[in-house]
C-alpha cells in the first residue's frame, strides 16, 4: 500500500509574538533539514490572493473527492453487484476526479507560492498589520492523497478503494480548515464558485447527520477543534439529503 502523506505540522495556529504559524511546528532536536525549499515573504496582497486561491481549489477538491466516496460507498451497500461494467464505471470516475485534483493542486500557484505543493515548506506573508504569517504547505495532488494507483477490480480492491478515498477526503477537509485559519489572519477575500457552493452544502450536511464510521465521524473531533481555532467559518446553507430510494445500479450515479 503507497504511504500517504500526512497533514504536515499542527492543526491549531500557534502565535510566538508577531509570528502566528499555521499547521507548523519546530523540528524535533536532531531532526534533517527539511529538503523543501523556504519561500520568500509574501506582500499582505500576494499572501491574500495565494491563500483565496489555495481555499477556493482545496474546496473543489473536497467537493470532488465526497462525490466519488459517496459513489464509491454506494458500490459496497448490501444487494449491490460489481461485475465488470460496474468496475469499469468506478475506475472510470476514479480517474476524472483524480485529474480534476491534480489539475486544482497545480492550478492554485500565485507567483512563486502554492499551498497545495509542497514544494515548498511554508509561505509566509507580512500582513497590513504588522503580522507575519507562516502558512504549512499542504500537497492535495492524487499521489499525495494515496489515489495514484487505485485500481477496482473485485470486492476486495473495492474495500481498499473506499479506505483511500475516505482518509482522502478527510485530509482535504482538514487542509480546508487549515486555509480558513489562514483565510482569517491574512485578510484574503472569501473565495466564490461551484466548489465553495458544494463545500458549504456537505460540511452542513456532515454535521448535521455524520455518518457512523464515516471519515466526517471519525475526524469529528479533530474537526471541532481546529474550528474552534478558525478566524472564519462556512456557513451553513442546506445538504445533500440521502435519497429515499436506492439506486437500482451503480451505473446509474455516473449517468
Amino acid at each position: 500500500m503507497v504511504a500517504v502523506s500526512p497533514l504536515s505540522g499542527s492543526n491549531l495556529p500557534i502565535r510566538v509574538g508577531d509570528t502566528l504559524n499555521i499547521g507548523l511546528r519546530p523540528a524535533a532536536p536532531g531532526t534533517p533539514p527539511s529538503t523543501a525549499s523556504a519561500a520568500k515573504t509574501l506582500t499582505a496582497k500576494q499572501g491574500a490572493e495565494a491563500v483565496g486561491k489555495a481555499l477556493g481549489n482545496a474546496t473543489e477538491a473536497f467537493a470532488a473527492l465526497s462525490g466519488l466516496q459517496e459513489q464509491i460507498k454506494a458500490a459496497t451497500r448490501p444487494g449491490a453487484t460489481l461485475g465488470k461494467e460496474e468496475a469499469q464505471a468506478l475506475n472510470d470516475r476514479i480517474k476524472e476526479v483524480k485529474a480534476k485534483v491534480d489539475k486544482l493542486a497545480a492550478d492554485a500557484k500565485v507567483g512563486e507560492a502554492n499551498l497545495l505543493s509542497d514544494s515548498q515548506r511554508s509561505v509566509s506573508v507580512a500582513t497590513a498589520s504588522g503580522l507575519k504569517v507562516n502558512i504549512a504547505t499542504q500537497s492535495l495532488d492524487s499521489k499525495a492523497l494515496g489515489l495514484d494507483d487505485i485500481d477496482v477490480t473485485d470486492a476486495d480492491s473495492l474495500r481498499k478503494a473506499t479506505g483511500r478515498v475516505a482518509q482522502a477526503v478527510g485530509q482535504t477537509q482538514l487542509a480546508v480548515f487549515r486555509l480558513q485559519t489562514a483565510d482569517g489572519a491574512t485578510g484574503a477575500p472569501a473565495p466564490s464558485g461551484p466548489g465553495v457552493s458544494a463545500y458549504e452544502k456537505i460540511a452542513a450536511s456532515l454535521a448535521a447527520t455524520p455518518e457512523p464510521g464515516s471519515a466526517a465521524a471519525s475526524l469529528e473531533k479533530a474537526l471541532a477543534n481546529q474550528a474552534a481555532a478558525n478566524a472564519t467559518s462556512y456557513g451553513s446553507s442546506g445538504g445533500f439529503g440521502a435519497s429515499a430510494t436506492p439506486a437500482p445500479s451503480i451505473l446509474s450515479l455516473f449517468t
